[in-house]
């Protein structure tokens, strides 16, 4: 009977500890609300920045390989696509006429 208390006892008080690890594991490769929401507002910025300044490079790498660009019915799919698209829409974002 002795052991089963002292048994019972040691899982009481590990419990604490193995929980405590366990949840500062799993929120540390989570990242935070902060976190995420810094590396959206990143993503949007690059996005626009590229798309301002017709960086392909740079707007094309803010989609992933599979990636759709869909605009008002116009959608293309993958990141050649989507570059071949601005490519040959080009004249819509020449401003200056060159």
């Amino acid at each position: 009977m002795r052991k089963w208390v002292i048994l019972l006892l040691s899982t009481v008080a590990a419990l604490p500890l193995i929980l405590t690890v366990y949840g500062t594991s799993a929120r540390t490769n989570a990242g935070s609300y902060g976190e995420d929401r810094a590396r959206i507002e990143d993503l949007q910025a690059r996005y626009l920045f590229a798309l301002d300044f017709y960086d392909l490079d740079t707007y094309v790498s803010t989609f992933t390989e599979d990636g759709v660009l869909d605009i008002i019915g116009y959608k293309v799919k993958g990141r050649d696509a989507i570059r071949k698209a601005l490519e040959d829409a080009r004249a819509v974002f020449n401003v200056s006429g060159n």
